[in-house]
């Protein structure tokens, strides 16, 4: 399921769990996948069951989360947390971490978990985070340099030439990664 594909379509039946958040679903998984979050502050984690985390594409949908944990097993649609300027903590156990824009410009994200089952993730899943200079791994250092990583994924400014599988042109932040066999500095790096 594609970014936007249920934008406007305001007559959906769908499950509302206990923090109001939308699901579609059937009787065997009610919260499959996942339309909105709750419009509340505080920290949410994504029910287990949940398979898709739709894209909301607007910043004033994910406002107020100040913590996430993303559970294993769930598809991230492009930009489902474009722009928020609430989101502190993110902790992330998903094997495939994004499509595009996930995290983009997330300015307060100063902590993010990530855990060992993580293969890869998209660009440019944590460019503009300005606040994220560390990331804490469950895995070793040798696991986190084999997880595919596109360049900008740390991106501090810059741009992808022609569409979003174009070269990216720009720079990037060091950031230091917390391992559990030790400290892996992924140096910062321009593009030309």
């Amino acid at each position: 399921i594609g970014s936007f594909n249920f934008v406007y379509c305001d007559n959906l039946q769908f499950n509302i769990d206990a923090d109001g958040c939308r699901f579609l679903g059937n009787d065997l998984n009610p919260y499959m996948v996942q339309l909105s979050i709750p419009g509340k502050n505080g920290n949410y984690t994504i029910p287990n069951t949940t398979k898709i985390l739709y894209s909301f594409g607007k910043a004033a949908e994910t406002n107020g989360i100040k913590k996430l944990t993303l559970p294993a097993g769930l598809s991230i649609s492009n930009s489902a947390y474009l722009n928020n300027s609430t989101l502190e903590e993110l902790y992330i156990c998903t094997g495939d971490i994004g499509t595009s824009l996930d995290f983009y410009k997330n300015q307060n994200l100063a902590y993010v978990y990530i855990c060992k089952d993580v293969k890869s993730f998209a660009r440019p899943i944590f460019a503009m985070c300005y606040n994220l200079d560390d990331i804490d791994f469950e895995g070793t250092i040798n696991e986190w340099k084999a997880i595919s990583k596109e360049d900008g994924w740390n991106a501090t400014d810059g741009g992808w030439a022609g569409d979003s599988a174009g070269t990216f042109h720009g720079t990037t932040k060091d950031i230091t990664i917390h391992c559990s066999d030790g400290t892996y500095i992924e140096e910062g790096k321009t593009f030309k």
